[in-house]
């Protein structure tokens, strides 16, 4: 593809997508050979030098390219400019790519199209043309933007459906009142702003109804005890994702045990202590995207396993025939959970890798020593800067889980 005159062909990053369908990096000049080719691919779909698990060879690195290219799906790797390449790095980028459904083109400035058709003749080039919807004339008001999300008017297959967006947030920090239930709503809609309060008003009665209603059944029989009221308060405070809707959601809780003749003392101190420890209850699926910096397929695909509620056990346990029937149904659960999209690549890079290996139906997907997948999890922090929680890392408890001490509740009949 060669840039209109005047125009760089680096603007062509503008059709990168954020899910990796279509990737670009800029090439370095001369002749670098496959290790630094190699390399500069898995730089451009996210690969750190930082991290735990990097190849030990130029070899290993290799091939990881073709593996990692299939597991996110990469339907083009955008090259530009390669006029300047030497034509051994250009035949071996197509050699690394060959057994991929990846596309790859090659960018270059105006008036080097033949010396680059000419460099991979042998791989039977052909020239397409400028996209239209990018800029044919310099504008130095128009920036290039890596990474910005393309439409189908730029590339056939490639919509705006594919992409995937930031994930929504219960809210950013707010000014939550420190008073007691009995005041909290009535000062909450006092001191916030229309905007702040809407999501407490929601948390707060849908909370409160709740526990109404399950406050006159199981009281009515006589049945409530302070190891039920423990019960239904971890529930609410397990669902929460913030320490705001934490706080909103005890609240709401008082004032139905209040309003049903129960006073429900929390010790929010000792709470706190047992929650600030752990990460969000539902894991954001933008954090799934660090993973990429991962080379190793079987520790991203550990990682996001955890991350998606899969305890150490449950993935230490999970076969490769388990992986082998998710690929073919991706609704299908794996490791006692579903799958969030923004992890297949990761389990897909898994069941290739080890796939390699010659493995058999019942072995499993995650191999290694007994302490293998918490060490790999508890590096993810390290490494990535991943919340992944209490430093006691439980065989049997999912990243989700918290840690709500029988002692954080006293139950008393009101007279």
């Amino acid at each position: 593809m060669q840039a209109p005159a005047n125009v760089p062909p680096i603007v062509l990053a503008e059709l990168a997508t954020d899910d990796l369908r279509t990737a670009m990096y800029a090439p370095s000049p001369g002749k670098n050979g496959k290790a630094v080719l190699s390399g500069d691919i898995l730089e451009a779909l996210g690969k750190r030098h930082d991290v735990t698990g990097r190849p030990r060879n130029s070899t290993a690195q290799a091939e990881l390219v073709p593996l990692w290219l299939t597991a996110h799906q990469t339907r083009r790797l955008i090259v530009a400019p390669t006029q300047r390449v030497h034509p051994d790095d250009l035949l071996d980028l197509v050699d690394l790519t060959q057994a991929t459904a990846t596309q790859i083109v090659l960018g270059c400035d105006h008036g080097f199209v033949d010396t680059v058709m000419h460099a991979v003749r042998s791989a039977d080039p052909v020239q397409i043309a400028w996209p239209s919807n990018l800029p044919n004339t310099l504008d130095p008001t128009h920036g290039t933007t890596p990474g910005h999300p393309a439409g189908s008017r730029l590339w056939p297959g490639v919509d705006s459906g594919n992409q995937i967006g930031k994930a929504h947030r219960w809210g950013a920090p707010t000014t939550i009142p420190t008073v007691e239930y009995w005041t909290f709503y009535a000062t909450a809609r006092r001191l916030l702003t229309p905007e702040q309060f809407a999501p407490v008003h929601d948390l707060y009665t849908s909370v409160h109804a709740r526990l109404t209603t399950w406050l006159h059944d199981i009281d009515h029989a006589n049945n409530l005890t302070a190891d039920l009221a423990h019960d239904s308060l971890k529930t609410i405070v397990e669902e929460q994702d913030s320490i705001d809707a934490v706080t909103t959601a005890i609240r709401a809780a008082q004032a139905a045990y209040h309003q049903a003749g129960w006073y429900l003392a929390v010790d929010e101190r000792e709470l706190r202590n047992g929650l600030v420890r752990f990460p969000r209850a539902n894991t954001d699926p933008t954090t799934y995207d660090l993973l990429r910096g991962y080379y190793e397929p079987l520790r991203a695909a550990t990682v996001a396993l955890y991350l998606a509620g899969a305890t150490c056990t449950q993935i230490r346990n999970t076969t490769i025939g388990d992986l082998a029937a998710w690929h073919a149904d991706h609704t299908r659960p794996v490791a006692g959970i579903t799958v969030h999209e923004r992890a297949h690549p990761y389990l897909r890079a898994a069941l290739l890798a080890r796939t390699l290996e010659g493995p058999t139906h019942t072995d499993p997907a995650f191999p290694g020593a007994e302490r293998r997948v918490r060490l790999d999890i508890r590096q993810a922090a390290t490494d990535l800067g991943i919340h992944i929680g209490d430093a006691n890392l439980d065989e049997t408890t999912p990243i989700g889980a918290r840690r709500v001490p029988r002692r954080v509740i006293k139950l008393e009949r009101l007279t």
